[in-house]
């Protein structure tokens, strides 16, 4: 396949579980991008149904196929970044597609404006109700430009929250990931290496337009309650951390970040008895409790505010108000 070699090459880490449903929709997607110079590393993450297969029919010499024992979406994603040869890179979740211009326009967004990371919307679909823009042509993004403080701010609570949070719908330069690698074995690896991310990105171009095509999945660990949702809390406070030895504002808003995520697993784990009949769900209280009573609550809105408060005072009822405080949003 022919494509101009001044463009800089783009490594496209696609990491593969069991998806033999989903995944000629998302290689289709990947090698039918406007962009040409790819290189396609697909990650059979120890697979046991057809996908290996599937991947492996592919013809087209950009794409790799790289096999490995099943350790899970950090392992699968780590590994093919020791493969990646690009200049930039970017991931693709197997059940996951991609608008044909998704790699082009961010290109052009990096160019633009002359930043370290491109970032474009997601467009969420599922099996009921698939993309009508999947194919259409890609109109010319609308670039808005980040700080690294305004990107690192909007991390915790802005308006941008997912789009900044997580690793697809992104393209990288390839030294970011240099000294970067998800964790392995854990959930919210995303938020994890999110903030790593955005201390290496001065300048960040960021468009609402949805090139990337998010799969909604009810089954999903993402959304089913697991005691590995604790991760996310664990990875705020980490942040708070850092930022906090970076003598960096946002510190605080890390440790309220760290805090929603408690809360919001107490709201997960409170609607089943086995969970709240768990030693753990105790200890989470505690823990969510001391979070609440470290958060500084000048300047913060007053529905966090209160939350935090009722939290310092008495968690299970925090816990009451913030479920049904989530109910009818």
């Amino acid at each position: 396949m022919q494509h101009d070699s001044s463009e800089p090459l783009v490594s496209v880490v696609v990491p593969v579980y069991n998806v033999e449903k989903y995944l000629r929709t998302c290689l289709d997607s990947v090698l039918a991008q406007s962009y040409k110079n790819l290189q396609v590393v697909v990650v059979n993450d120890g697979s046991v149904d057809s996908s290996l297969a599937i991947a492996e029919s592919y013809t087209d010499p950009r794409l790799e196929v790289v096999s490995k024992p099943n350790g899970g979406l950090s392992s699968a994603r780590n590994f093919g970044l020791a493969r990646a040869r690009g200049d930039y890179l970017c991931f693709v979740d197997s059940d996951d597609s991609l608008h044909p211009d998704f790699v082009r326009q961010l290109m052009e967004g990096i160019s633009k404006l002359q930043a370290d990371l491109a970032i474009c919307g997601l467009a969420r679909f599922s099996d009921d109700s698939e993309l009508s823009i999947m194919n259409q042509p890609g109109k010319e993004a609308r670039w808005c430009l980040f700080s690294q403080k305004e990107a690192i701010t909007q991390l915790y609570g802005g308006a941008v929250l997912q789009q900044l949070t997580v690793a697809v719908s992104k393209l990288y330069p390839r030294r970011i990931y240099k000294n970067l690698h998800f964790p392995e074995g854990r959930l919210h690896e995303d938020v994890a290496v999110a903030l790593p991310v955005m201390l290496q990105s001065k300048r960040v171009a960021l468009t609402r337009a949805p090139f990337y095509h998010y799969r909604c999945n009810e089954s999903s660990i993402m959304t089913t309650p697991s005691w590995k949702h604790i991760d996310g809390i664990d990875f705020y406070e980490e942040h708070h951390k850092l930022l906090s030895d970076l003598q960096l504002p946002q510190a605080e808003l890390a440790l309220l970040a760290a805090f929603k995520a408690g809360i919001n697993c107490l709201v997960e784990y409170s609607a089943d008895p086995s969970y709240r009949q768990d030693s753990r769900y105790r200890s989470l209280q505690k823990r969510v409790q001391k979070l609440a009573r470290r958060v500084p609550l000048k300047g913060l809105r007053k529905i966090d505010a209160a939350t935090l408060v009722t939290a310092r005072i008495n968690i299970a009822v925090a816990t009451v108000i913030y479920r049904f405080a989530l109910r009818i949003k």
